[in-house]
C-alpha cells in the first residue's frame, strides 16, 4: 500500500485526468453527467492543498519527540522547565502546545481527505450538502452513506484506533487536559512525560468501544502483542494508531478516486 502522502498525489493526478476524458468524451452524453464528473475532478485541488500539510505534520511530530526527550533544565516547586528551541518553557505547557499542534495538523489532513471521498462516493445527502463537509464519522456512524460495503470495512478494521485518536483530538483541542474532572496525564512533571492517566485510559475505552475478543482487538488490525495501548505512552499510541488511520484513508481515497475514473471511462465509452 502506498503511503498516505503518495496516495494523495496519485489520486490528485487521477482526478485531473478526468478533465481530459470529459473534454474528449461522447458529445451525446447529457450535460448534467458531464458537470457531475467535472465537479469531482476539481477536487484534485483540495488534494494538492492537502499535500502541503505534511511538512507541518512532520515538524510537529519532531517537536513532540524533542520535548519528550529534552533534558530537564530546572524545577520550581511543582513545575519542571525544559528548553524548547532555546526558549525556557514549563514542560506541561510545551507538551500541550506541541500535542495540540500535531493533532490539529493530522486531523486537518484527515478531514480534507474525508471531504473529498464523501463528495465523490457518498450518497447525495452527504455528497451534496452545501454547509457541512463530509466527515469520517459520517462513514462510521451512519448507515448507507456509501456503497460496496465500504462502511463495513472501515468499521471492522479501523473503528477502534480511529475513534480513540478522534476522542483524544477533541479532548485536547476543545477541553485541554481536563475533561469533566478527568486528567489526561498522570502528571505535569517531566519524569512522567506523556503517560496517560488510568482514568483517562478507561474513559477513552468506554467512550470508543474498546474490546478484545480472545487475543485480537475488535475493530482493529493491529496485533494485540504489538498494540501500545495498555502501556499508556501517548506518543507510542499516536504513532501506531495514526499509521493505521493513514492506511485507512489511503485505501478509501484510492477506492473513491479510481472508482470515479473508471466510472467516467465506462459510461463515456459508447
Amino acid at each position: 500500500m502506498l503511503s498516505l502522502d503518495k496516495q494523495i498525489s496519485d489520486s490528485a493526478a487521477h482526478l485531473q485526468s478526468i478533465v481530459t476524458a470529459i473534454r474528449t468524451t461522447n458529445p451525446k452524453l447529457p450535460s448534467r453527467c458531464l458537470e457531475k464528473w467535472e465537479k469531482g475532478s476539481l477536487l484534485h485541488q483540495q488534494l494538492v492543498g492537502t499535500s502541503q500539510l505534511f511538512p507541518a505534520k512532520d515538524s510537529a511530530w519532531n517537536l513532540l519527540q524533542s520535548i519528550a526527550f529534552a533534558p530537564l533544565k530546572r524545577t520550581d516547586g511543582d513545575r519542571d522547565f525544559i528548553d524548547v528551541g532555546n526558549v525556557e518553557m514549563d514542560f506541561a505547557v510545551a507538551r500541550h502546545l506541541a500535542l495540540a499542534s500535531y493533532i490539529t495538523v493530522c486531523w486537518s489532513i484527515y478531514d480534507r481527505i474525508a471531504n473529498v471521498c464523501g463528495r465523490i462516493a457518498g450518497v447525495p445527502v452527504l455528497a451534496e450538502h452545501t454547509k457541512n463537509n463530509p466527515k469520517i464519522t459520517d462513514f462510521l456512524n451512519k448507515d448507507n452513506q456509501v456503497g460496496f460495503a465500504v462502511q463495513m470495512h472501515l468499521r471492522e478494521s479501523y473503528r477502534w484506533p480511529l475513534m480513540a485518536c478522534y476522542k483524544i483530538r477533541n479532548w485536547l483541542v476543545h477541553d485541554g487536559y481536563d475533561d469533566g474532572g478527568r486528567q489526561m496525564f498522570v502528571s505535569h512533571r517531566h519524569a512522567k512525560s506523556f503517560l496517560l492517566h488510568a482514568q483517562a485510559k478507561k474513559y477513552i475505552e468506554d467512550e470508543c468501544g474498546h474490546s478484545v475478543d480472545g487475543v485480537q482487538i475488535q475493530n482493529c488490525c493491529v496485533e494485540t502483542k504489538l498494540d501500545p495501548w495498555d502501556k499508556c505512552q501517548l506518543l507510542d499510541i499516536l504513532e501506531c494508531y495514526h499509521a493505521e488511520i493513514d492506511k485507512m484513508f489511503a485505501a478509501l481515497l484510492r477506492w473513491s478516486t479510481e472508482s470515479l475514473v473508471i466510472q467516467v471511462k465506462a459510461f463515456s465509452d459508447r
